[in-house]
């Protein structure tokens, strides 16, 4: 299982271990670290748990494990780093929601800064985070941090599903229908606020004991409201995006309603309206929301998306070629905030037949007895086959394809014999050819900025960032200026982002190294007006 939020991954193994993969590019500075990157930590208040799934947002996460239990963490924003800017941290460990630890719970939802469990006899509980809470807000009309009981008003209904968007909930009852409360002020549970509420608990876990309401404003449902936009036909899946709302019916047709500045609603030239029947081409069997984006999957498996989606504005649904949900949430602008985690189901027997071919691959490499072809450097021979060569690298199929053609694909000498000139070692080329058929560089740290060469060169971009992923290692404060110069040089941009980053984090000693003083006057002044926007330098 694999979650994504924000800059951290969350890992579940078939073994029940739970990795964080931690980017702490900006936390480093704080604790000594002069490595920045994804590095796995193993979470020891999860390992050994049957986790279920996760929910999360830009502050804190929860985990529900398949025996109802719920952990929860979180970020603050406090901590800064040498450029004076605020950095989300992490917080807290995974703890245990004590307050539901008598509930079974079966699901879990986050909104912006408050949250939502449903137990496995149709109840549901809210509570607000702290974690990363800024600011001075009066109103809360999700309750505090002790989840309570969502009553009077669901008693003798039982809640299936539910969902949260940025400030308002949706959730379906077992009978099909559907019911809303929280902001209301784009529309997004409906079109027509009530000016008042009534309720028949004033204890302090009651809606009316939580907040006070302005009349006039019309903008929240503090009681739940039943939605009932979709002329009566059976609601069986709800999402929510920040704003606005999405519906799926038994029938396989599919409701839009709420913030439409980036046509996530559907419809072209509206803000916030009422509920619409989005216009699909086939019934719709399944529909995810985040942010500014709406997804929809049809019968036949085709992948719609509109609204905030490949850096544009999308305000009807177009069919695109992906296969999943989470391919669609990739391309949205809103957050790398995964909805759902993705799980991964690999069989025993097909990990074992991976294993032996990738073993076979790796023994048909410089074998004398099967190889077709021959590469020549600095005067050693390296024994490898065309049909790898052609399938792995773009260099040498135009170079085997151009040989083809001018030999009549026939009569090329056996076997082939490949010079390279004296531009790389022998030991790099070696490392080049074996990585094609294993996908993994084994080669002394000194040497990979000239295989990072080569793979530029030769248009690897996948062995320039696994190149840029090993240097990353030996970034020190030191060295960070002449890696920079040597990114620039390679056009790795990701390395070459990774040594800014890093600079920004050690400015002082940076500036202050010799290989700072050997850059040339371009790539200085470069880094230092990137620097600048970056608010480096504090006034």
């Amino acid at each position: 299982m694999v979650m994504v939020y924000g800059k951290w991954v969350l890992i579940v193994t078939k073994d029940k271990n739970v990795y964080i993969l931690d980017h702490n590019k900006d936390d480093h500075s704080n604790i000594g670290d002069t490595n920045i990157g994804l590095y796995p930590k193993k979470m020891k208040e999860l390992c050994g748990k049957n986790i279920k799934t996760f929910a999360c947002n830009s502050y804190y996460v929860l985990a529900l494990t398949e025996e109802g239990e719920v952990y929860s963490w979180g970020f603050n924003k406090k901590r800064k780093s040498d450029n004076g800017s605020h950095i989300p941290v992490i917080l807290s460990t995974p703890t245990r929601v004590i307050s539901l630890s008598e509930k079974c719970i079966v699901d879990i939802a986050c909104g912006s800064r408050h949250s939502l469990a449903l137990t496995n006899d149709g109840k549901v509980y809210s509570w607000r985070e702290n974690y990363g809470h800024v600011g001075n807000e009066s109103t809360n009309i999700f309750g505090d941090n002790l989840p309570w009981m969502m009553k009077p008003e669901f008693e003798g209904k039982k809640i299936v599903s539910i969902a949260c968007g940025s400030m308002f909930n949706m959730v379906i009852t077992d009978e099909g229908k559907l019911y809303g409360w929280g902001d209301n002020e784009s529309g997004q549970i409906a079109v027509d606020p009530i000016s008042h509420f009534a309720a028949s608990d004033h204890s302090p876990f009651s809606p009316l004991g939580l907040y006070s309401y302005d009349p006039s404003e019309k903008k929240h449902y503090l009681c739940f409201r039943e939605i009932t936009v979709t002329d009566g036909k059976a609601i069986v899946k709800v999402t929510c995006g920040f704003e606005h709302t999405l519906a799926l019916t038994d029938e396989g047709k599919l409701y839009a309603w709420g913030k439409n500045d980036n046509g996530q609603v559907g419809v072209n030239e509206r803000t916030s309206f009422d509920p619409i029947m989005v216009n699909l081409p086939e019934k719709v069997i399944d529909i995810a929301a985040y942010g500014n984006l709406s997804i929809a999957i049809g019968s036949n498996e085709t992948v719609y998306v509109w609204g905030d989606c490949f850096g544009q504005n999308i305000t009807t649904p177009i069919p695109t070629g992906f296969c999943k949900i989470y391919e669609a949430l990739v391309h949205s602008k809103s957050y790398y905030i995964m909805q759902k985690p993705l799980t991964v189901t690999i069989t025993e027997n097909y990990v074992e037949e991976l294993l032996n071919i990738l073993k076979s691959l790796e023994a048909a490499f410089d074998d004398l007895l099967t190889s077709d072809f021959t590469v020549q450097v600095e005067g050693k021979f390296i024994h490898v086959h065309r049909a790898i060569l052609n399938i792995r690298c773009q260099h040498f199929r135009k170079m085997i394809q151009h040989d083809c053609i001018e030999n009549g694909n026939e009569n090329l000498p056996s076997p082939p014999i490949h010079i390279v000139s004296d531009k790389f070692s022998y030991i790099v080329y070696k490392a080049f050819l074996k990585y094609l058929y294993t996908g993994i560089v084994v080669l002394p740290s000194d040497k990979v900025l000239e295989l990072m060469k080569l793979a530029g060169e030769y248009c690897e971009t996948n062995l320039k960032k696994e190149c840029g992923r090993i240097l990353e290692q030996e970034v020190t404060a030191s060295n960070v200026a002449f890696f920079y110069k040597k990114a620039i040089e390679c056009n790795a941009k990701e390395f070459e982002e990774f040594c800014f980053q890093f600079a920004l984090c050690h400015m002082k000693d940076v500036v202050l190294s010799k290989e700072y003083i050997k850059l040339d006057m371009t790539i200085k002044d470069n880094f230092i007006h990137r620097a600048a926007e970056e608010n480096a330098f504090r006034t």
